[in-house]
């Protein structure tokens, strides 16, 4: 039995939480038979059973493989924070800000206020790593793991593990090419959709589960012709007249004029929405870091007020 290398274990971990072996070879720009010789070179070395398989929805780990990915978080964990430790010593005392978020976050405010926060004066020597995680629970994944020092996602998930801030406030608009038939509505409810081809992306879907989880949307299925990878790609189908897409407002904003497109407000309690800040409770902010999470914060109050349509 050989020590196994942290690389490998992260890899692993990374497998785990994506269960898509063809995404995280895309990801990490390799090929998936590169990666799956790192699991049997993993394996080999710890003198294992296999510690993953096939699964009804992708790669999934066994049972010997949860046990690893148990026993590997606190080593990767330490190893995050021995490299983050020494990374204050080269940045100029924690100047870098890592913030981790999803795609339809990142293709909206989000790097234009980020974009903002960097030209303020005393900011020249500060830099933002912004990431982009499948999912919510993704995000959530990723600070546990201290990939990133800051989340940014929406405020349906469970966050107790979590400081957290309100950053800004949004509302879901459903997205149409010019002569829908529902194009002349002033709104419609969540189950207008079901009559209708839908185009949806990532995280539309992740979206949809958590609302049928917590039963705010009936179980009846939408009706997907097709599914993008990321919030533009599916707006660029809307525009090519394939169906209609649900984003929120800021998102869509762009594309509308670009691509012909109209919007409807989507008339349900749930549609308003804010987006929050988070971090790992135990964590001590850097000044960057805290700096970063007052000015985003700030963004709330900016943007609420009698027309925010918040309740």
């Amino acid at each position: 039995m050989s020590d196994p290398d942290l690389s490998s274990l992260r890899l692993f971990a990374t497998i785990c939480q994506e269960r898509n072996l063809a995404r995280v070879a895309q990801n990490m720009h390799v090929t998936p038979s590169a990666i799956s010789k790192r699991m049997a070179k993993l394996e080999a070395d710890l003198n294992s059973p296999p510690l993953l398989k096939r699964g009804r929805y992708g790669v999934v780990p066994t049972e010997a493989g949860l046990d690893l990915l148990s026993r590997s978080r606190s080593l990767l964990d330490e190893a995050d924070a021995l490299r983050e430790g020494l990374q204050r010593f080269s940045d100029k005392g924690g100047r870098t800000v890592r913030v981790l978020t999803t795609s339809t976050l990142m293709s909206g405010a989000l790097p234009q206020d980020v974009a903002e926060f960097l030209k303020l004066d005393g900011h020249k020597d500060v830099s933002v790593h912004l990431d982009i995680a499948s999912s919510s629970e993704a995000v959530m994944y990723g600070l546990r793991e201290n990939r990133a020092a800051v989340g940014v996602l929406w405020d349906r998930v469970n966050l107790s593990d979590f400081q957290v801030l309100p950053y800004r406030p949004h509302a879901l608009v459903a997205i149409m090419p010019k002569g829908h038939a529902l194009e002349a509505a002033t709104e419609i409810k969540f189950t207008d959709l079901y009559h209708h081809d839908v185009v949806g992306h990532r995280s539309s879907l992740e979206a949809e589960h958590v609302l049928r989880r917590s039963k705010v949307i009936p179980e009846q299925p939408i009706r997907y012709k097709a599914i993008a990878g990321s919030p533009e790609t599916s707006l660029r189908m809307v525009g090519a007249g394939v169906g209609m897409a649900v984003l929120p407002d800021d998102v869509a904003k762009p594309y509308v004029e670009a691509f012909n497109l109209v919007t409807v407000k989507v008339n349900e309690r749930w549609a308003h929405q804010t987006n929050v800040l988070c971090w790992n409770k135990t964590r001590t902010l850097s000044d960057a870091e805290r700096s970063l999470v007052d000015f985003l914060a700030a963004k709330f109050s900016e943007h609420t007020g009698p027309e925010s349509g918040q309740g």
